[in-house]
């Protein structure tokens, strides 16, 4: 079992309502967290084996099994501020640093309050959506994910001393493997007022979360009708995989001064996975805007109430809240069950889209939508001969090994693209939300970039998935080596080692799917300026005209650091080759007592084909609609060179007195030099033209 707990506050953003004429950095979201890890592992094995009486024969079966189970539990309380809109909870005073706010409690008395939501009866609703003192959004959240993984090994090895000079080994290895997972987390929206202190030094912030109004019961975020269930997020894959190896080796000696013996042999391996793998299925079950949104209780979803004060491993006394229960989220098909019910009931006046679990969305077959359902299988081949050989060379005994690698694979893959899902353009958009007044309607038809979004990008980003065309990838290689060490002495030697070798990528890197994801929309004003940049827009109440500049005339999809419209990422490369070394390697070596050495190496590796994250624009295609992306993908890079040097040094100082004579040292020193290598998080590379020096000591006390 495994804890972890959190919390963070981030979003700083400027704020100029807070003191007259002044701009304040101000965080504007604050998230305390908890969670649990649950693992547990059972296992297996047997083994049987049999060997003749001359020892000739010799067989031995082996079955190994391990079944895991992990469970993660996670419970969020988070204030969603909006950026601009705070102001100082009255009878409350700021403290500040500089223009920073390290302690405040603050409203927002702007912010949009759904029909009649958290009113109590004897406040009276005002007309025009605005209450006076109406805190940020205080979410709590849940989140179960459930993941199985096991594995069945069967393997069987036979050996043959045919005769004195002739020995041969047979291998055969059978591994299925399957993991599967389910996520389920689900988000209850309420209302509170935020406040904060300790920004300026304490470890841990202390943090209040607090009723909107003044005068609430003590138990107001135990009540259930407090809340509405507003969001759902799940997740499933099921990701079964097998693989078949072989192997035969042979090997004859010889009676000769300068061949010892000649080895060879053959590996065979086939490998396939199928990978279904949902998209992260996030949507409102639950619109506070729409007519038909319902509080709690609702059916399906357990509540519990559960003190936050333990969060953060801290003793502070957040508040205590109703959160949907782990038992509920544990009862994954249930739940989204009842989930999806009450977005269906929520959602069928309004323009927002309905929330289906992942394996009930439009489009899914057996749970999965054709691009989210990816299989990958590789077919091996090698064949080598070896010779190791033995002798003296210019007066110096050796012995070395020379011999030369053939392998070819094949693999090939299956994929496609997910497209991320910009939702549907608002019912007000185009006439009036019935849920909405009259100025609420007006002002989102204003303000809401999701308006003037084309109807081409609404296509293009429409959630769906598009399956990809199978690709088939080859690759055959000579990989020849040499290793030989030369005897200068009894205790000291020299050795020479040159090959060339491969890294393949593993099956994760050659998966086909893409996903392109949508940048937010932004809205823009007849001056083409984007109206969030501008403070004056911020706030403005319902029953005061929209001053021009901050009137939404057109939308354009980007982030607001900037970049491209859409952006993609790929889950693999099924194009990708194996990264290619060629080695060489001279090291000293001086063996100076029993427990004592003292080594002096170098080496240099000439790299190509190295693993990195690139970018390029691509295009893509979706429902008739072709968009442009910047598409960041793992390939194959140009070449790089590594070299370096290696001092060694251990001894045990035996000839010390008494307890002293078990101290010992150990250490080396490294030095490496790299050239035009790009680190990624692909592969664990060294920077180009950085030469880090390197140095490890240990010391073995064994008679202390």
């Amino acid at each position: 079992k495994t804890r972890v707990d959190g919390v963070l506050l981030e979003g700083f953003f400027n704020e100029t309502g807070l003191i007259a004429g002044r701009t304040l950095r101000v965080p504007d979201n604050t998230e305390i967290t908890r969670q649990d890890y649950d693992r547990t592992r059972q296992g297996r094995s047997a083994a049987l084996q049999w060997r003749s009486n001359d020892q000739s024969l010799e067989l031995t079966l082996q079955y190994f099994y391990s079944k895991g189970n992990e469970v993660g539990r996670a419970r969020n309380a988070l204030v969603d501020g909006n950026q601009g809109s705070f102001r100082v909870y009255p009878g409350t005073t700021l403290e500040l640093d500089g223009n920073n706010v390290v302690a405040g409690t603050f409203i927002e008395p702007n912010g949009y309050a759904p029909r009649p939501f958290l009113f109590p009866p004897n406040v009276p609703y005002p007309t025009n959506d605005v209450q006076p003192l109406l805190g940020p959004n205080f979410l709590v959240q849940s989140r179960v994910q459930s993941t199985q993984r096991e594995t069945a090994d069967y393997s069987a090895n036979f050996k043959w001393n045919a005769t004195d000079r002739l020995k041969l080994i047979f291998d055969f290895q059978y591994v299925g493997s399957k993991r599967t997972q389910t996520d389920f987390f689900t988000t209850m929206l309420n209302k509170g007022t935020y406040g904060f202190a300790g920004l300026n030094g304490k470890a841990v912030p202390d943090i209040t979360i607090s009723p909107p109004y003044p005068g609430a019961p003590s138990n107001y975020f135990e009540t259930p009708g407090n809340y509405l269930p507003f969001t759902a997020l799940d997740h499933i894959e099921d990701i079964p995989g097998s693989e078949y190896a072989g192997r035969f080796d042979a090997e004859y000696d010889f009676d000769n001064d300068w061949l010892e013996s000649v080895q060879a042999g053959l590996r065979i391996n086939s490998t396939d996975q199928t990978a279904k793998w949902s998209a992260y299925n996030w949507g409102v079950i639950n619109p506070f805007w729409a007519p038909e949104a319902s509080y709690l209780p609702n059916p399906g979803l357990d509540v519990e109430a559960v003190s936050i004060t333990g969060f953060a491993h801290t003793d502070k006394s957040y508040a205590t809240a109703l959160y949907p229960s782990y038992s509920a989220l544990e009862q994954y098909t249930v739940l989204a069950n009842a989930v999806a019910a009450q977005s269906q009931r929520a959602t069928i006046n309004n323009s927002f889209a309905r929330w289906y679990p992942a394996a009930q969305r439009p489009g899914a077959i057996d749970g999965y939508r054709p691009g989210e359902v990816n299989r990958t299988s590789e077919q091996d081949r090698a064949l080598y001969v070896r010779f190791n050989l033995k002798g003296d060379l210019f007066g110096l005994p050796f012995k070395a090994n020379a011999g030369v690698r053939y392998i070819n694979y094949e693999t090939s893959t299956d994929g496609g693209v997910g497209f991320s899902n910009l939702g549907g353009r608002p019912i007000y958009c185009l006439g009036n939300d019935p849920g909405l007044s009259p100025e609420a309607n007006l002002r989102q038809r204003q303000t809401d970039p999701r308006c003037f979004v084309s109807d081409a990008d609404y296509a293009f980003a429409n959630g769906g998935t598009i399956t990809l065309n199978q690709v088939r990838g080859t690759y055959s290689k000579f990989l020849p080596s040499f290793n030989a060490r030369f005897d200068l002495q009894d205790n000291m030697f020299i050795r020479f080692a040159v090959s060339q070798a491969i890294s393949r990528p593993g099956l994760g890197f050659l998966r086909n799917f893409s996903t392109v994801n949508a940048s937010s929309p932004r809205g823009l004003n007849s001056a083409g300026v984007a109206v969030a940049t501008i403070p004056a827009c911020a706030n403005v109440p319902l029953n005061v005209a929209l001053p021009s500049q901050c009137v939404v005339t057109s939308a354009i999809l980007q982030n607001p650091e900037g970049g491209a419209p859409y952006q993609a990422n790929s889950a693999g490369n099924p194009r990708l080759r194996p990264e290619e070394s060629v080695n060489f390697d001279l090291s000293w070596e001086w063996y100076f007592a029993k427990d004592g050495s003292l080594t002096v190496g170098g080496f240099y590796k000439a790299l190509s084909n190295q693993y990195q994250q690139g970018q390029e624009v691509r295009s893509f295609t979706n429902n008739g609609v072709t968009r442009d992306a910047l598409y960041t993908t793992i390939r194959n890079g140009a070449g790089a060179t590594i070299k370096g040097v290696e001092i060694g040094y251990q001894q045990f100082y035996t000839f010390l007195p008494g307890l002293l004579s078990g101290i010992g040292f150990q250490g080396n020193y490294t030095y490496i030099d790299s050239d035009a290598m790009t680190t990624t998080s692909y592969a664990v590379n060294q920077s180009g033209g950085i030469s880090p020096i390197s140095t490890s000591l240990r010391l073995p006390l064994v008679k202390l």
